[in-house]
């Protein structure tokens, strides 16, 4: 069976309506059998570009015919001077502009991106269709033609399709599903539950949040009017101060009333439906035939387990505080506690059987990698040893000459190591990239006016992440009559990591080695002192 054909479609969207248009072109071209995904510019790897086939962009224009937010990044790239006129041969688009007639520069980013896609060689299916708002029938009067006679002329490439017959099928976009979890809501000192759109400093890529309480709402248009015109006035919640100045949007975000939400789960409760308001919605987007974003769900199912696992070994360590606590009572002869009574029976049965593997496993656990972890599940360094590190090895953009030469000492010292080109590459794009080929730690290199200043340390996936600055670096280059570096694995010597801040350090760099060999004769050496790592390799002959 063929793979089925691929269409992307990207947006660039200020207020939404591009989105939406989007959306409905993208349902389309599912029901005709098509895939690919629905995204705004900027949540698409343009570095994919150069390999599709077949793409319809929908732009607004926003200001003073400017490009939408969600598209600037999308535009920064393309408009790369270093960019060959044959990069998007192989593309064939079609460009829909939406805007309003009564602006000056009508659809100017648009007309931008079309001008742009065919100086870099990408061959437009049908000129640019240019949506007006003032249009009696609005963007439809031009959507509607244009898109049918694209669909029409992409038939020739497919003739399988039947674009006269569209089926009036829903498809989704999103698919949610219920996650039970622990109730974890807080009220803040207004009453106001915490924001579940950007607590914890989350924040949209051009979106800037604020939260608002409704002080008044009323009609100001007679009830016997067709039109329901509101005055809605807004008070930010705390010390917040919004800045704004004229041409600002202003997007609102509603919540829904306290009373509202407590009857819809009385509902749930009197049918015997199992949801409640803490759980929480995990949302997938669909495309391809099936749902992407399954590291998502892998994610959810990841979390599941290690709190299944966590609370398994808090358990465990409950249980034997109490098995101390009883024996310790037994060997001085004291009266044993009253919360102890009850099961100190069957702990006597339990400590009859124990031998000192609890004892020593916990001396054991006192020296973990992640060091200080209040558990084994919380030590990211606890399967450390089993395998070597892999790790990756890159720089800020346009490194000098001296940086590059400093990155290929690094790769020297750092066994299983690789040295990478930055390039255009977002620090995202390469976490990602290094997730999905297993690396452990992930090291970035920067410097000041040629001089390396300061180097920062991801352990991969979940961290953590260490950044050091840079002093007095001698490179291997600087020293005369030095000879070659030997490339076996070192023996570490550290020196004065003794507060829980150096060990943690410690633990750090200690996992970028992987064991070395008892016949090393190569040794590397962290001293501490006053906060000052200094760092020293050398070999030793007997």
């Amino acid at each position: 069976m063929s793979e089925a054909p691929r269409l992307i479609v990207l947006y660039g969207s200020q207020t939404y309506t591009a989105q939406e248009v989007a959306e409905r072109i993208w349902r389309k071209t599912k029901v005709l059998g098509f895939r690919g995904p629905v995204q705004a510019m900027d949540e698409y790897p343009i570095t994919s570009l150069i390999k599709e086939e077949f793409a319809i962009f929908v732009c607004a224009t926003t200001g003073q015919g400017d490009e939408p937010d969600n598209m600037k990044k999308f535009w920064k790239f393309l408009l790369r001077k270093n960019l060959p006129p044959t990069s998007l041969l192989k593309l064939k688009y079609g460009v829909i502009g939406l805007g309003d007639s009564s602006y000056l520069k009508f659809n100017f980013a648009g007309k931008k991106l079309h001008r742009r896609l065919l100086q870099l060689g990408a061959t437009p299916l049908l000129d640019i269709g240019l949506c007006d708002y003032q249009h009696d029938l609005g963007h439809d009067a031009v959507l509607a033609p244009w898109l049918k006679e694209y669909l029409s002329i992409l038939k020739a490439y497919y003739p399988k399709i039947e674009p006269d017959n569209i089926q009036t099928t829903f498809i989704p976009r999103w698919k949610v599903s219920l996650e039970k979890c622990e109730d974890k809501t807080t009220t803040t000192k207004d009453g106001l539950t915490e924001d579940i759109y950007f607590a914890k400093g989350i924040r949209d890529s051009f979106v800037d949040a604020t939260q608002f309480q409704v002080v008044k709402n009323y009609r100001t248009t007679h009830v016997t009017h067709f039109q329901d015109v509101r005055m809605i006035t807004l008070k930010t919640t705390g010390k917040t101060v919004v800045k704004y100045k004229p041409g600002d949007v202003f997007n609102i975000r509603p919540r829904n009333s306290k009373e509202d939400v407590e009857d819809l789960f009385s509902i749930f409760k009197e049918h015997n439906i199992d949801i409640l308001p803490h759980y929480n919605l995990i949302v997938e987007e669909y495309h391809d035939g099936k749902f992407s974003f399954t590291m998502l769900r892998r994610q959810a199912r990841l979390r599941r387990e290690y709190l299944y696992r966590k609370s398994v070994e808090d358990k465990q360590k409950n249980i034997q505080a109490k098995k101390d606590q009883l024996k310790r009572c037994l060997e001085e002869n004291i009266p044993i506690h009253g919360d102890l009574r009850k099961e100190a029976l069957a702990l006597q049965k339990r400590i009859d059987y124990e031998d000192k593997g609890p004892e020593r496993a916990a001396v054991i656990g006192s020296f973990s990698g992640g060091a200080n972890t209040q558990s084994s599940q919380d030590d990211e360094y606890r399967y450390a040893g089993v395998e070597d590190p892999k790790i990756m090895i890159t720089t800020s953009r346009e490194p000098s000459a001296r940086l590059k030469m400093f990155v290929k000492e690094l790769r020297l010292i750092f066994p299983n190591s690789q040295r990478m080109n930055r390039g255009g590459y977002e620090m995202s794009q390469l976490i990602h990239a290094c997730r999905a080929n297993e690396v452990t730690d992930f090291i970035v290199v920067h410097e000041h006016r040629g001089v390396p200043d300061s180097l920062v340390i991801c352990h991969l996936p979940y961290g953590p992440t260490a950044s050091f600055t840079l002093s007095g670096v001698v490179m291997r280059h600087d020293i005369p009559d030095i000879g070659p570096m030997s490339e076996q694995f070192p023996h570490l010597i550290f020196h004065n990591f003794k507060t829980d801040l150096g060990l943690r350090t410690m633990s750090i760099l200690k996992y970028l080695f992987p064991v070395p060999k008892p016949d090393s004769k190569r040794v590397i050496t962290f001293a501490n002192n006053d906060d000052y790592i200094c760092f020293r390799q050398h070999t030793y002959k007997k």
